[in-house]
């Protein structure tokens, strides 16, 4: 990455960001998202197990979580579409086989997918509705089947992250009356209980 790059995304940006804050609309949170999308692309040409992708998506992490921090999003479910997009290139990631890539990214998505809920379904009464919105959202399988994938990780940081992202989307996303097979609930007692004990050496492959 050259200099001018890591200027703008380390100072530039967050520095717009932060002067902007004050007129926070959702309109202008899909401009931050934007923006941190055309910075994940500045070295999306790099091989995922080159140290120069490695230390760029660091950033693109670390740029997500101060946008968290400083509360710089603001959904609405006219942008559903949009949010997709965004969360789905934000996977790109916890792709690379990295322990700190993959603990943090699961990390950051467990954080957008609670204030996801808390902004667009949580003020939500009607369950037939929620359903609707729910349905015409895509970013939630493709986390899933990611984050299902590394439940056979080496590393317990990264198992760990991901018990407790799949725990956040289903008692937040899945329906309050669904009908369920004795195996998934044994399986999502093991989920929870795990998240207190720690996941069995004899489950680890």
């Amino acid at each position: 990455m050259t200099q001018v790059k890591a200027y703008i995304m380390t100072h530039l940006t967050p520095t717009m960001i932060n002067k902007s804050l004050t007129f926070l609309t959702p309109q202008l949170s899909l401009v931050y998202m934007d923006l941190l999308d055309q910075a994940m692309e500045i070295e999306g040409h790099l091989r995922d197990y080159g140290s120069h992708k490695k230390r760029h998506f660091t950033a693109i992490q670390s740029m997500h979580q101060q946008i968290l921090d400083c509360k710089g999003i603001i959904f609405h479910s006219d942008y559903l579409d949009r949010y997709d997009d965004f969360f789905i290139s934000f996977l790109q990631t916890v792709r690379i086989k990295d322990e700190t890539h993959k603990r943090d990214g699961y990390r950051i998505i467990k954080q957008y997918a609670t204030e996801f809920y808390k902004q667009i379904f949580a003020p939500l009464t009607d369950i037939r509705i929620k359903e609707v919105l729910l349905n015409q959202t895509k970013f939630l399988s493709e986390v899933t089947e990611q984050l299902l994938s590394d439940f056979a990780d080496y590393h317990d940081s990264v198992r760990e992250e991901c018990q407790l992202l799949l725990v956040c989307i289903t008692s937040r996303y899945l329906p309050p009356k669904i009908e369920v097979d004795e195996h998934m609930m044994e399986l999502q007692q093991i989920l929870k209980s795990n998240i207190k004990s720690g996941w069995p050496n004899a489950m680890n492959g």
